[in-house]
């Protein structure tokens, strides 16, 4: 008992002595796109001051989760059927997606601080939704044999846009259900591109599972994506050098009615590129800080689809983003579950959100508002280091 008691300091004091030598993860040169994701061009804040909270609260993230590691802490929920590790690449692949403000060559190298935090990507595809301004990248990792893919969350004034456009719209093959409009749009901009990556990369590693990260507005995004794939089989189409992509069994993203898409496959030289093929998503879909996507109804349908279990879907103390658009509006907006409610950088609860939203996790903690906590998940800054 002496031995286990001794080896564990001897733990805490390495960990500690590494954070305090370790060369930081941010710095006055790295730190554009916090600035970005807080809505400031730097000229009014004080950089040396920011950078100092950000390493302080990645070390002290650092120790925490060596504690709960060697079981000094329980601040894993008991019955948590949570992966940690699926959690935590997810958080930086979400990350990653944020150099995509900065040009595709961080990622398709594979170069920035974050990407070395995970397994690496090879042969990467990129676009830019339009004109929402979704930049997106999709990838395979040889070390998991998994296509991983991600978009990045608001930066643009085009993307704010997006957010606030929040009037609800009926949502096709679901009695009842609506959505709000500006992500459903923003999925629908970049929905062709981004099947056509993902195909590529099924066709090259038939036996990959496909994985689906998001951060903020890419996490609304991304939801209605792993509802997309996970709903139905797809046919691809070619007319003339034009790609279709349509959901046999779900119209309510495709951009054409079933009708429309017939007539097109009557056209002279349009060909069935791929006929009902479904796509191996890998569940759960971890998301962070998403805003509501859909109503009662919608969220509920999402559920019976996917799997009442296969959405973890991550919020932080005083985040705003999963608040919004306010429950009282005539949508009546609601999160599907499962929420998962960190009420620090690195400790989190489960939340009993299966008839509706817990009101002890994000739902009832309406103030303050820190906009650091929208970028701070699994003890991770969701934010791109370039350098």
């Amino acid at each position: 008992m002496k031995f286990v008691f001794l080896i564990t300091i001897a733990l805490i004091a390495f960990t500690m002595v590494y954070s305090i030598t370790a060369e930081p993860m941010w710095n006055i040169d790295n730190i554009q796109d916090v600035l970005l994701a807080l809505g400031s061009d730097g000229q009014n804040m004080d950089k040396k001051v920011l950078v100092e909270e950000l390493n302080q609260r990645e070390e002290n993230s650092k120790i925490d989760q060596l504690l709960t590691t060697i079981g000094l802490t329980a601040d894993v929920p008991s019955g948590d059927n949570v992966n940690q590790l699926d959690l935590r690449d997810s958080a930086y692949y979400s990350a990653i997606a944020r150099c995509l403000t900065f040009g595709t060559d961080w990622i398709k190298n594979w170069s920035c601080k974050q990407c070395q935090k995970v397994p690496k990507l090879i042969n990467v595809y990129t676009g830019v939704g339009k004109p929402s301004d979704i930049p997106w990248f999709v990838g395979y990792s040889p070390e998991k044999n998994q296509i991983v893919t991600a978009g990045r969350s608001s930066t643009s004034i085009e993307n704010w846009l997006y957010d606030l456009d929040f009037r609800g719209v009926d949502y096709s093959g679901c009695s009842g259900c609506q959505v709000h409009q500006g992500f459903m749009n923003s999925y629908k901009e970049l929905r062709k591109d981004w099947l056509n990556a993902i195909d590529a990369l099924v066709l090259k590693y038939p036996t990959a599972g496909i994985r689906v990260e998001g951060h903020s507005l890419a996490a609304a995004v991304a939801t209605h994506a792993v509802l997309d794939l996970v709903s139905g089989s797809f046919t691809k189409l070619d007319v003339n050098g034009v790609i279709y992509w349509h959901n046999n069994q779900h119209s309510g993203y495709n951009d054409l009615s079933d009708e429309e898409f017939y007539e097109l496959t009557q056209i002279p030289g349009a060909s069935l590129l791929t006929q009902n093929k479904k796509y191996n998503v890998i569940l759960p879909f971890y998301n962070f800080g998403s805003p509501r996507v859909g109503n009662e109804a919608w969220s509920n349908y999402f559920k019976k689809v996917v799997g009442f279990d296969s959405l973890i879907r991550s919020t932080h103390l005083n985040d705003p983003v999963p608040r919004l658009p306010p429950q009282n509006l005539i949508w009546k907006y609601q999160h599907p579950s499962n929420e998962i409610y960190w009420y620090s950088d690195s400790k989190y609860k489960n939340c009993n959100d299966h008839n509706g939203e817990d009101k002890t996790c994000a739902l009832g903690n309406l103030f303050p508002i820190n906009p650091l906590d929208h970028m701070w998940y699994n003890g991770i800054l969701l934010a791109c280091a370039l350098i």
